[in-house]
């Protein structure tokens, strides 16, 4: 009993992490598209900044409710796996690709700022986002294949 208990308390800890991560990544890909709009499409133009801020705010929209659709979704992944012993497959499959996407919209926002900037921790913080999100999914591909044979 306490067992299940704790695996549920787990589980929903984790789901805040996801949280975390989703609310990260929204912050980091909204950045990085608008970095990108206003590289490649305002220029000092009125009327395309208004077109901008327009679409920034479809972005976020959609973004959102994605976001939104995207928490629930992983609420009952996590809630239904807690009882099934590839529980901890879940949660890393789950955060690795979290991070992934985190490091592919940072990367995209480094990319629209032209790889212009004094920060060198910047590319350690890639690297890191990179290689945690790779190992956590090679890791839960890896444990659900061990566990099917």
């Amino acid at each position: 009993m306490i067992k299940k208990a704790a695996k549920y308390l787990f589980g929903n800890f984790m789901w805040l992490v996801a949280i975390g991560l989703g609310f990260w990544f929204f912050l980091v890909s909204r950045n990085s598209f608008l970095g990108i709009l206003a590289n490649l499409y305002v220029k000092g133009n009125l009327a395309r900044s208004m077109e901008v801020r327009f679409l920034e705010k479809v972005f976020v929209v959609v973004v959102g409710l994605i976001f939104a659709i995207g928490m629930l979704a992983v609420f009952e992944f996590f809630r239904f796996g807690a009882e099934k012993p590839d529980f901890l497959d879940r949660i890393t499959l789950v955060v690795g690709i979290e991070l992934i996407l985190v490091f592919l919209a940072d990367f995209t926002w480094f990319w629209a700022q032209s790889f212009r900037t004094n920060y060198q921790l910047r590319w350690v913080i890639l690297i890191g986002e990179f290689v945690l999100g790779i190992g956590l999914l090679i890791f839960s591909i890896r444990s659900h294949r061990l566990r099917k044979i």
